[in-house]
């Protein structure tokens, strides 16, 4: 048996071991046997004469000679390369890149010569030899961080390399509930019946949150402009090609000349969602204009110093977020320190405590003004009297009386910018360091430039067009003009006499009938939609959290109301107000699972290219849900919408629920109408003839 084995293995010079992937040279191989130094591979059982299990029993192979130092240290270190590389025992098994071992027979052919030379150098050099082979090695392991390989071994094994990763991503997210928190904290305690002024510890802190954000956006804005020029940035190759720094650890907190900012896998932001960002941002630097404005035609100090900054840093920092947003919005950040999960997260908790400032401060105000507006001075609170004082002093200037009136209107914009901003900073967030594990693992530049370009040439082969939607956009327009029709005839009358009971009906009126035909509209929808194909994209993450967290906002909105008109719902009025928010949580609930269904769909055959069913119920709800996005915005927050609630509730406690909720109503029907653009859009395009 031995004998046919050492004939068959032997007939080429180069043939291949049956335990081996690579081939060995057989000249000069021991003809008494194919593996002199290990007969039990000489039988298929390892039970035949010339096998150690036989009846032979040849004397077993000499013991390896013990590895000197130097040779630990290299065994040590190629162990090293191995896991780096992501070679270690769970990759032993049919790997692909794994080295074969050698035999004693086997030809050396000058590989102990690179293990001599190695052994030689010192620890620097072979820390750079390393290095070296790490960057020559054919695979993508320049990609790979720890972070993958935590899932490589059975034991859960993560690599030195990276031992805070997540410690960091937790800090930060504790640093912006902190924020928020402190923020809530502060507008509570100037506000409540003790010895401190308004606006002492709101002066100081947001001065901290307007320093940190514009010096956070100018840090990352700087090194987006640095990694797009060539001049000042290192080239993509080079970035390739070096070593990963330790992304978790302590010593990542580096410079910002190691950042890089991937535009190769963006995180996906809806044009139309920054066009909105973009109007609403335009708003908030108008109010804050008419406050800077108020600030320097006062005579009297109202307030500390340091609230004339406010206006100026708020100012800056909206112009910086909102180009920011607008132009670098989809960026993914990869290497930057764990200063950018810090860097986004201000960001994030800036705007939530803009909101929650807003919030708190104006419903405490109202309130005050409400209860002890009428009394005298001298029988009211000393805090009382601080916050009256200050809004009688900016009402003793024209622009302050501009600008506190104001306010009601220019509300639900402000916020609805600050929820946008806070919700892409918080994508960009979590996204931090996430492609830079799989951007560069499988396509150089060169190959990813040529899939974009044929990504794009593919996209030239697509159409959009008006048909199959003639009926669902004529029916929303006569919407749309209805609602604008409402929104001039309030502004114009809103001030005359008698003229409440009107507006009432008038507003609920058209509520009721838009909130009707939505509905009317969702369920056809749910009949049309299945007849498209179901498509493999996904929705965007960004939409996913914007519509997960505005849902809630007209749920709480409707559900108060709901209360409110059944407690008595024998007056008309009342009866009303309980139709009208019974009917917006189905709509709301519909619409979504709708728009949940739509965007996963797609028109793949020509039947449905040529018929593009329910196309008509997309567009009516996108003119519907611009409509009901308008009167939200002006009418809706007025008292004269929420009369009935103000009654029930309380000044304070509906101030609370309202600014609360009411804002995110309004910026459910406006991402609605983004998404419903989009689905319109992607959804029903066709092939170019």
């Amino acid at each position: 048996m031995a004998k046919e084995s050492n004939d068959v293995y032997s007939s080429s010079p180069y043939s291949t071991c049956p335990s081996c992937c690579h081939k060995c040279t057989q000249r000069g191989v021991a003809e008494t046997s194919a593996y002199p130094d290990h007969p039990e591979r000489d039988s298929l059982d390892g039970n035949l004469p010339g096998s150690s299990h036989g009846t032979g029993n040849p004397p077993p192979p000499p013991a390896p000679p013990q590895p000197g130092p130097a040779s630990r240290e290299a065994a040590k270190l190629a162990e090293l390369n191995g896991q780096s590389l992501g070679l270690g025992a769970g990759a032993a098994k049919g790997g692909k890149h794994k080295k074969p071992k050698k035999m004693k027979g086997d030809a050396d052919d000058g590989a102990g010569g690179e293990d001599e030379m190695r052994d030689n150098l010192s620890p620097l050099d072979k820390k750079g030899h390393a290095s070296r082979k790490l960057r020559e090695y054919p695979t993508n392991s320049h990609a790979l961080t720890m972070r993958d390989r935590d899932y490589d071994g059975p034991g859960g094994y993560r690599s030195w390399k990276e031992p805070y990763m997540y410690l960091w991503t937790v800090m930060s997210g504790m640093y912006g509930k902190l924020v928020v928190l402190l923020m809530f904290a502060f507008c509570l305690t100037e506000v409540l019946e003790n010895d401190v002024a308004p606006l002492t510890f709101q002066g100081i802190f947001l001065i901290y949150l307007y320093v940190g954000s514009i010096f956070a956006i100018i840090c990352i804005y700087t090194s987006v402009i640095m990694e797009n020029c060539p001049s000042m940035s290192a080239s993509k190759e080079n970035l390739t090609k070096q070593g990963d720094p330790e992304v978790g650890s302590i010593n990542s907190f580096g410079t910002l000349k190691r950042a890089h900012i991937s535009r190769s896998k963006t995180s996906r932001t809806s044009f139309y969602l920054r066009i909105g960002a973009l109007v609403f941002g335009l708003v908030t630097l108008i109010f804050n204009g008419l406050e800077i404005a108020m600030h320097s035609t006062m005579r009297d100090d109202c307030a500390q110093d340091v609230m004339f900054a406010h206006p100026i840093m708020q100012a800056l920092f909206t112009f910086l977020q909102m180009h920011f947003l607008f132009v670098n919005s989809e960026v993914v950040v990869e290497k930057f320190g764990q200063i950018a999960r810090f860097a986004f997260m201000h960001l994030v908790a800036t705007n939530l405590a803009i909101w929650v400032r807003m919030v708190v401060w104006e419903s405490a105000n109202d309130w005050i003004r409400l209860n002890y507006g009428s009394s005298d001075l001298y029988d009211m609170p000393w805090h009382a009297q601080k916050v009256l004082h200050l809004h009688t002093c900016y009402h003793n200037n024209t622009l302050g009386r501009l600008w506190t009136g104001s306010q009601q209107q220019f509300f639900p914009f402000l916020i609805e910018y600050s929820l946008i901003a806070a919700a892409v900073t918080y994508i960009m967030w979590r996204n931090v360091g996430k492609e830079h594990i799989k951007s560069f693992s499988n396509l150089s530049k060169a190959i990813l430039e040529e899939t974009l370009h044929e990504k794009r040439g593919r996209k030239g082969h697509w159409k959009v067009d008006c048909r199959s939607a003639s009926k669902g956009l004529f029916l929303g327009l006569l919407v749309l003009v209805g609602g604008i029709v409402i929104l001039i005839i309030f502004f114009v009358m809103k001030d005359h006499d008698g003229f409440d009971e009107k507006m009432f009906w008038m507003v609920n009126g058209s509520q009721i009938i838009i909130l009707s035909l939505s509905i009317l509209s969702c369920l056809i929808g749910f009949w049309q939609i299945p007849k498209l194909a179901v498509s493999s994209t996904k929705p965007l993450e960004l939409d996913r959290l914007l519509l997960s967290c505005t849902i809630v906002g007209v749920y709480i909105f409707a559900i108060f109301g709901m209360i409110v008109g059944g407690l008595y719902i024998d007056e008309q009025k009342l009866m009303t107000i309980f139709c009208s928010c019974c009917l917006l949580v189905i709509q709301v609930s519909l619409q979504g699972m709708l728009v949940a269904e739509a965007s996963r769909r797609t028109c793949s055959t020509r039947l449905q290219q040529l018929v593009k069913p329910g196309r008509q119920v997309i567009t009516f709800l996108l003119f519907s849900n611009i409509t009901l996005w308008i009167l939200d915005s002006f009418i809706t927050h007025s008292t004269l919408s929420q009369q009935f609630q103000i009654g029930f509730y309380g000044t304070l406690a509906w101030g609370i629920i309202s600014r609360i909720s009411l804002p995110l109503m309004i910026l459910f029907r406006f991402h609605s109408a983004v998404i419903l653009v989009e689905i319109w859009k992607n959804t029903y395009r066709t092939k170019a003839e």
